[in-house]
């Protein structure tokens, strides 16, 4: 099952990357961190609203099961 959890992830993992590269790239970003490994860090240098544009109409907004808070 990891396997074939592995083989369906990775496309979606390696488009995600190249995607996220072009629009750091683009607008001048040098470093990318995943929000969850800040502490603080401004607003405005939050990348996804950008990746989002670029995916346009395809992008979807997690969010969260029921019962969790």
């Amino acid at each position: 099952m990891q396997a074939k959890q592995e083989e369906l992830l990775t496309p979606v993992a390696q488009k995600a990357n190249a995607l996220i590269s072009e629009v750091a790239k683009a607008n001048g970003f040098n470093y990318v961190f995943r929000k969850e490994a800040l502490l603080v860090f401004p607003d405005a240098d939050d990348l996804l609203p950008l990746v989002k544009k670029k995916l346009g109409g395809t992008a979807v907004t997690p969010t969260k099961p029921a019962g969790i808070k």
